[in-house]
């Protein structure tokens, strides 16, 4: 029998009707059986989605079948980059091996690289970092140096990894993403090479201003006593007064120069011998057109050079600064050195001013690390801070002395428990302590001494045991507050507010 509507055969079987024979095998007949095949142009859109299917080229799917984000190219792990002034090195991800997707195929490198390009002079130049499909995966592609660098070209079938702009400043890797770093080459050292004779230059464009002096070999032959002159710096620039740090990174003394003679050559104010590990500070004065050497010094210490008829230090370790000779002289600005000191001053030292009161009077505030109290301060002078029979305190106006605690806390001894047995009378310290167990073998009248000399509060705590006691007059009791049990123990809650020219207060039993 044909195929019958849905809506048909639903009005068949409505409630109270009696569908027969025919109606039946008509119902039965439009509807398939699980024994019934499916044929697949039955099955919608099934050719059109087969079409779209992906087939295996190879064990490979073809990157031409894969989605877009899968099929694209991307850096999926990359180990750190870094880059000096003539080298560029990929260290292997923390993973343990650097991977790139490229038409769809990962591909994966287990080693660092390093590349290495020519350094720049006094313009700029773009590098940049791609990987292919290619032995060795990762490859550095060299621009032109140029007042106007321009980026190398991505070529078909590399990928970007990063871009590198070189300057005689440094090296700015990926400036234009927010994941991007930058270092300095060396630490900005420009490297100069030195023979027997030998000029430093600096180009009006060079903002290096730190000569690393090195030397080298003809032929790779050391020579026999080798003699390092430096004539002075050739100097594009006159005019601004440049600072320099010129380190010596030889194992032989480099001779510096006053001489001067060529053009645009400026020379030392003095000759001096830079000695192998040391550096000097010289700053190029216009006045003149020489170079002052302000400093000189190791990584140890550092010799301040002063040379308007003032001491100049002799710069060797056991005398940095010629302390001995130094008298009655007033040192203005700043001595930095960080070597132990090998001389002991045995007058006063005044800085600041011309005279001392103590063995080191300074005018000024005094900055450290630490200060480290000794004991026996002997007779305390008005305002003296120090450590006295294990105490750490100082002295008032008066010279009288005093706990540092009293002059931090005042009445507020924190955590100081005093136990005492009374009877009678009996005086509450308020410098001694901020709680008192009292035990009353009589009935007591309780005082208070050391009463705060300011317009503040002082609480304190007081537990008390056996008799009763008689609080003075004006602490008075919290209206909520239980009344003293002589059968019991007390614990008192005190809060004293000095008002005018006698106190105020209050307590209440807490429990009992």
């Amino acid at each position: 029998m044909a195929k019958v509507d849905i809506n048909i055969i639903k009005e068949w079987f409505r409630n109270l009707k009696k569908p027969n024979q025919d109606q039946f095998w008509a119902w039965l007949d439009s509807f398939r059986h699980k024994d019934d095949k499916i044929p697949m142009e039955d099955v919608t859109n099934l050719t059109q989605t087969l079409t779209k299917k992906a087939d295996l080229v190879g064990g490979v799917v073809p990157p031409h079948q894969l989605p877009f984000m899968i099929a694209g190219n991307e850096v999926l792990e990359i180990g750190s980059i870094t880059a000096t002034h003539n080298r560029v090195s990929i260290a292997v991800h923390e993973s343990g091996s650097n991977k790139v997707r490229i038409d769809g195929q990962i591909l994966v490198r287990d080693f660092p690289d390093s590349f290495l390009f020519t350094s720049v002079t006094a313009g700029s130049k773009f590098l940049r970092v791609v990987a292919k499909n290619a032995t060795g995966l990762f490859f550095l592609k060299e621009g032109i140096e140029s007042g106007e660098p321009q980026e190398p070209s991505l070529d078909a079938g590399e990928l970007h990894v990063r871009l590198i702009l070189i300057t005689p400043e440094g090296n700015v890797i990926d400036p234009e993403m927010l994941t991007g770093f930058k270092e300095k080459a060396e630490d900005n050292w420009k490297k100069t090479y030195v023979f027997s004779s030998t000029t430093l230059t600096l180009e009006k464009s060079d903002v290096r201003t730190r000569f690393l002096i090195t030397r080298t070999f003809l032929s790779g032959v050391d020579p026999v006593d080798p003699i390092y002159n430096v004539r002075g710096i050739r100097l594009t620039d006159k005019s601004r007064e440049i600072e320099f740090l010129i380190k010596n990174d030889t194992p032989e003394n480099v001779f510096l120069q006053q001489n001067g003679t060529v053009d645009w050559l400026v020379g030392f104010s003095e000759d001096y011998t830079l000695k192998p590990g040391t550096w000097i500070f010289a700053k190029y004065n216009k006045t003149t057109d020489k170079l002052d050497i302000l400093k000189v010094g190791t990584s140890e210490s550092m010799t301040v050079v002063v040379t308007d008829n003032t001491l100049k230090g002799s710069g060797n370790v056991g005398n940095p600064l010629g302390l001995s000779d130094l008298k009655n002289a007033e040192i203005a600005g700043k001595v930095d050195k960080t070597a132990t000191p090998t001389q002991s001053i045995a007058s006063a030292v005044a800085i600041g001013q011309m005279t001392a009161d103590e063995k080191l009077h300074v005018n000024g505030r005094v900055k450290a690390n630490s200060i480290v109290l000794t004991e026996n301060i002997g007779t305390p002078v008005p305002w003296e801070l120090g450590r006295k029979d294990g105490v750490v305190g100082y002295a008032d106006a008066s010279g009288v002395w005093r706990s540092l605690a009293s002059l931090v806390l005042e009445h507020d001894v924190l955590g100081v428990r005093v136990e005492a047995t009374i009877s009678g009378s009996y005086a509450i310290d308020l410098k001694a302590g901020s709680h008192f167990a009292l035990t009353a073998t009589a009935p007591t009248a309780v005082s208070f001494a050391n009463m705060i000399a300011t317009n503040r509060t002082c609480s304190l705590t007081m537990t008390l045991t056996g008799s009763l006691i008689t609080l003075p007059s004006w602490l008075e009791a919290d209206p909520y507050s239980d009344n003293p049990d002589a059968l019991k123990v007390r614990e008192y809650s005190i809060v004293i507010k000095r008002g005018g020219s006698s106190p105020l207060g209050r307590f209440s039993v807490v429990n009992k």
